[in-house]
């Protein structure tokens, strides 16, 4: 089985030790980056990796709110993290590490009171078909959105998504009118102030002032569809503790929220600090 090399961290941003484990005699290394290249740029990335010979055994990825890479869904939810893929390569699937790696973090998140979703979707050579997923990530906590949670979400995207194109299209939110210059950039900030006028008011505005506002119920059904396709994980949830016995977990190790995260990212660019390598074509795989 030919072996990965783990992730060059000339292209991560910062680095923190989460755990160590053992397999087959190896010590494996869990490591928490924040890359500033690839798939998963600016949200983190759970890498495990075999000390000495640098081979990658597995890794977690994330995607969340608001940074490089937004997530629509997250976007309307930011106190939800997404688990985009989790992957742990064959000649390390001993002894359950799989389990483990994966309880590991929800166990972190669940610790720093962070909901996790993910869509049971494979990917790649995973063995698992979505039926098998969807059991597996069961096992873990996880369980389906029920239809009132859809209903709920499905809202929160739709008038988050109203909120910008309004601010976009030149809505006033002073005179509550289009009155208002048309905007090519937009803060959080002022996106979210955009609650402050009643939804009623928002949506008759959107319907007469932007072009797809006739669309809006059959956009609101299609982000119903794709909303249900996903699983929940609420930090209340406890882990197994056999599948975390196998971890020795670094005490003071915080997993981000999306306010840590944050204020992570504003200190590095505070800092000045910059990328020790560069992609010259394609990103590299993280």
């Amino acid at each position: 089985m030919e072996n990965v090399p783990a992730t060059d961290l000339g292209y991560v941003a910062r680095v923190r030790k989460i755990a160590e484990t053992m397999i087959d005699g190896k010590r494996i290394l869990i490591q928490e980056l924040l890359p500033w290249f690839g798939d998963f740029q600016g949200m983190p990335v759970l890498q495990a990796k075999e000390v000495g010979t640098n081979h990658l055994a597995g890794y977690i990825g994330f995607k969340g709110f608001g940074f490089q890479n937004p997530n629509i869904f997250v976007d309307a939810r930011p106190d939800w993290l997404e688990l985009r893929q989790i992957k742990v390569f064959p000649q390390y699937r001993k002894g359950g590490f799989a389990n483990g790696f994966l309880a590991l973090a929800c166990h972190l998140a669940a610790k720093a009171k962070v909901p996790l979703i993910l869509e049971p979707k494979p990917t790649g050579d995973k063995a698992l078909n979505e039926e098998q997923l969807t059991r597996w990530y069961r096992l873990h906590g996880f369980r389906k959105l029920t239809p009132e949670e859809c209903q709920k979400i499905a809202h929160q995207m739709m008038m988050k998504q109203i909120n910008s194109d309004l601010l976009f299209a030149g809505f006033d939110q002073q005179t509550g009118t289009m009155t208002g210059k048309r905007r090519y950039s937009l803060s959080q900030e002022e996106i979210k102030k955009m609650d402050s006028i009643p939804e009623d008011t928002r949506i008759a505005f959107y319907k007469k002032h932007h072009e797809w506002g006739h669309a809006l119920e059959r956009n609101r059904d299609s982000r119903l569809r794709f909303i249900s396709k996903y699983m929940l994980r609420d930090p209340s949830i406890s882990v197994r503790q056999e599948w975390l016995r196998q971890f020795k977990v670094v005490p003071k190790f915080v997993f981000p929220n999306s306010i840590r995260l944050k204020m992570a990212w504003d200190a590095i660019h505070k800092s000045g600090k910059q990328p020790r390598k560069r992609p010259q074509a394609s990103p590299p795989r993280i």
